[in-house]
C-alpha cells in the first residue's frame, strides 16, 4: 500500500482559525482526522496543514473547511502513492478540481472530466501568479503519459509527471511551498 496524504491550504487564514477548523472537522469520526496529530506551517498567503494520517475526506473535507473559515481554501492529496489532485472551495462553494488521473479506477462522463481537469486561471486569480505557471502542471496522467518521458512541467521541479509527489512543485508554484520533514 502506497501512501494517502491530505494537505490543505487555508488562504488568507490565520493559524488560529485554520486550527479552530480542523479541530471541529476533527468532531465528525466520518473524517477519521485526529486534530493533536495535524501540523501548521504559517506563510505570507496563509496556512499550510498536513492532516492527521489515515484521514479520509477529500472534497467534501474541502467544502467544510472553506465553510468553517469562510475564506478559500485547498484540500490537496496523494491517492496511494499513484497521482494527485486537489479541490479548491471558497466558503463552502467549489472554485476548481483537478486530478491527475480521473480515470485510474473507472471511466467517467465528459461533465466529469471537465470539472476535474483544473483551471490554472482561477488559481492564478487567487494566489497571485501567473496562469502560464501552473498550467503546466494540470495534465492528464494515463498509462501512456505517466513514466514522466515528457520531462518535468517546469524547469527547476523536482518531481515529473508521472509522480504523485509532483504536488509538491506545484505547492511551491503556489506559494505554500511542501515542508514537512
Amino acid at each position: 500500500m502506497g501512501i494517502f496524504l491530505h494537505t490543505v491550504i487555508f488562504l488568507d487564514c490565520s493559524e488560529p482559525a485554520a486550527r479552530a477548523a480542523v479541530a471541529e472537522a476533527a468532531k465528525d469520526a466520518e473524517w477519521n482526522l485526529n486534530a493533536d496529530e495535524c501540523r501548521y506551517l504559517p506563510y505570507a498567503k496563509g496556512v499550510s496543514a498536513l492532516l492527521s494520517d489515515m484521514c479520509c475526506g477529500y472534497e467534501p473535507l474541502a467544502k467544510l473547511f472553506s465553510e468553517l473559515v469562510q475564506k478559500p481554501v485547498m484540500l490537496l492529496y496523494i491517492y496511494d502513492d499513484d497521482y494527485w489532485g486537489y479541490h479548491f472551495y471558497d466558503s463552502g462553494r467549489e472554485l476548481d478540481s483537478y486530478c491527475a488521473w480521473p480515470d485510474a479506477w473507472e471511466e467517467i462522463d465528459e461533465a466529469e472530466w471537465r470539472r476535474l481537469k483544473g483551471r490554472a486561471e482561477v488559481l492564478a486569480s487567487y494566489f497571485g501568479t501567473g496562469a502560464a505557471d501552473l498550467a503546466g502542471y494540470l495534465t492528464v496522467w494515463n498509462e501512456a503519459t505517466a513514466d514522466g518521458s515528457a520531462g518535468p512541467a517546469y524547469p527547476g521541479d523536482e518531481f515529473l509527471p508521472g509522480d504523485c509527489w509532483q504536488m509538491t512543485d506545484f505547492m511551491r508554484k503556489l506559494g505554500f511551498p511542501y515542508e514537512w520533514a
